[in-house]
């Protein structure tokens, strides 16, 4: 039997419905009940299920790139849209090939590595500063400060401007987003971005005369070889900076509030820190940061009954995927030990999150040094969400916290 053309009969995910901005995973659970399709749009469709999620990650057929003469994004904010002609992770090889060689060597384990020690310390005095008053906000005294420092070390961002970045760090995420901004935010986002675009260029032209060991100085040897235009170096360094902290604030927030939830798997990584690491898989698992990937059809893709044609929107359900009970046993509970845990929170492919060893280091000394040094850890005054389709994030998580 040939597959069925795809319908309006398909089930819908609404992603901007208030119950699933709250709460996706029981309408993520549903879809995945009726197929491994659903519709998002007249012209776009989601893919809930684990398997063909992880599959289609690494699949040339759809493609990261964006036709800029595509009315559907042609129509984008000129903001957003000028950004995504730009940044690697809406370029495909050999332009996502030439970028991601100048910016993953910043990312390499022997740097990570390196920068344990300095995460460690900004862990210690960020929890000190927590336990003086007996109280913290997870996002906005931990996770934001934490990652938003730790990138603009590896960046080579000075110090000055890294309170103004956290400061502006809602105004910058409206310039990635792929829909139109309202007009009330358009402005807010535009000038947060022209403002991190001339610290960039302006430390750019810095490193000409005084080259240091950061991501800067890579990427204007990119540029001065014309590897890169100076448009794409700023432009990618503005995407590095914003997805090195945002998916990092979100794991950690949505880490610690799972925690929460779950106080039994808070008692088992105090009995035996040595689960972190895979606590952090498990946190990213159960809260994927990032709820979905983008990318285009380049040809016909049939899944199950239904054919997905050239040139429709697919987006790739991450968190539905996290869920699926066809690989995860008893998905909506936190498990710390569990293992294997093949969540694809971070992408796959060619496009697979350059800086996942990054986060994964800044959660691991987090939640280590949650463990062994809080003897309190509790809710402390109601938790705001962020209300973001695209990201599982929190404004404000606070609690009530003291030393061991």
């Amino acid at each position: 039997m040939p597959p069925q053309r795809i319908t309006t009969l398909l089930p819908s995910l609404r992603p901007l419905d208030p119950a699933v901005l709250e709460d996706p995973y029981p309408t993520y659970r549903q879809l995945r009940d009726a197929g491994p399709v659903c519709r998002v749009s007249p012209a776009a469709y989601g893919v809930t299920r684990h398997a063909e999620v992880a599959a289609l990650l690494k699949d040339p057929r759809v493609s990261h790139k964006f036709p800029e003469s595509d009315p559907r994004f042609a129509a984008q904010d000129p903001v957003a849209f000028e950004l995504a002609r730009r940044i690697m992770s809406t370029r495909e090889a050999p332009d996502h090939t030439r970028i991601r060689k100048l910016v993953a060597p910043a990312f390499g384990p022997r740097q990570v590595a390196r920068l344990r020690a300095d995460i460690a310390g900004q862990v210690e005095r960020l929890f000190a500063a927590g336990l003086e008053r007996g109280r913290m906000d997870i996002v906005n005294d931990l996770a934001l400060p934490l990652a938003v420092g730790t990138v603009c070390g590896v960046v080579g961002l000075p110090d000055q401007v890294r309170d103004e970045i956290a400061g502006r760090a809602a105004d910058l995420s409206r310039a990635f987003t792929p829909f139109a901004m309202p007009e009330r935010t358009r402005g807010a986002a535009a000038s947060a971005l022209a403002w991190l675009r001339s610290i960039i260029a302006e430390e750019l032209a810095q490193r000409r005369y005084a080259p240091r060991d950061d991501l800067l100085t890579n990427v204007l040897g990119g540029a001065e070889d014309e590897r890169l235009s100076l448009e794409e170096a700023i432009d990618n360094v503005v995407f590095v900076c914003f997805t090195g902290y945002e998916t990092t604030v979100n794991m950690i927030s949505n880490g610690c509030a799972a925690l929460l939830r779950f106080p039994d798997q808070l008692a088992l990584l105090r009995e035996d820190p040595a689960l972190v690491p895979t606590a952090v898989e498990e946190f990213l698992r159960y809260e994927a940061p990032s709820q979905y990937g983008a990318g285009i059809a380049q040809e016909p893709i049939t899944l199950g009954p239904s054919t997905i044609k050239p040139g429709r929107v697919v987006f790739l359900l991450l968190g539905s995927a996290n869920h699926d009970e066809r690989v995860f046993r008893d998905p909506d509970r936190v498990d710390v030990t569990r293992s294997p845990n093949p969540h694809v929170s971070f992408g796959g492919g060619p496009h697979r999150c350059v800086g996942a060893a990054l986060g994964r280091a800044e959660g691991e000394v987090v939640f280590d040094a949650l463990a062994r040094r809080l003897i309190r850890f509790e809710p402390d005054g109601a938790p705001v969400r962020a209300p973001n389709a695209s990201m599982r994030a929190y404004a404000e998580l606070p609690v009530a916290i003291g030393a061991a």
